[in-house]
């Protein structure tokens, strides 16, 4: 006889009490992935401004070169809407965690309630949740926003340096 894989098993001694134990400790593990998530975005899109201005640094040190003369300005501006919108993708944003205060618990304490507890839980984790998603994917399209502008920029740069190398080899 071959066993069934393990995830097609049923745990009859599994209680509601444990379904709604691990329904909680999933939302919560949701949440505090939710803070890495956002403070790994954040990182990157200040070391992407950080690059971005290096860059602007050695355009505007760079005097003797005539390849990007006429393209500095444009790359500039590029550069800097790219540096402004990954650093407000990652201006500091409210971002709600798992935990609880006792004092907001206390009315689940008493008269019975106690059964209720896990459940609001698990309910103000979901909100938690859907808040955190909406600010993660608003600081995601403005990173992406500020890809797209350094992007042009570095491509109005090249296409400024083909140009200068083709009149070169004429």
């Amino acid at each position: 006889m071959t066993e069934s894989p393990i995830y097609n098993r049923y745990i009859e001694q599994y209680s509601e009490v444990d379904a709604l134990a691990e329904v909680l400790r999933q939302t919560e593990r949701h949440l505090e992935e939710q803070h890495q998530l956002t403070t790994a975005a954040d990182q990157r899109a200040v070391a992407f401004a950080s690059v971005l201005m290096v860059v602007i640094g050695i355009l505007l040190s760079n005097d003797g070169a005539e390849s990007v003369d006429a393209s500095k300005p444009f790359v500039i501006i590029g550069f800097l809407v790219a540096i402004g919108l990954a650093f407000y993708s990652a201006k500091p944003t409210r971002i709600f965690g798992s935990g609880a205060n006792s004092a907001s618990l206390n009315n689940h304490v008493g008269e019975r309630r106690e059964g209720y507890l896990v459940a609001t839980l698990i309910e103000r984790n979901d909100r938690n949740i859907a808040h955190n998603d909406k600010v993660l994917k608003t600081s995601a399209l403005l990173f992406r926003l500020a890809l797209g502008a350094g992007l042009a920029s570095t491509l109005v740069l090249f296409l400024d340096w083909v140009d200068v190398i083709s009149q070169i080899r004429k």
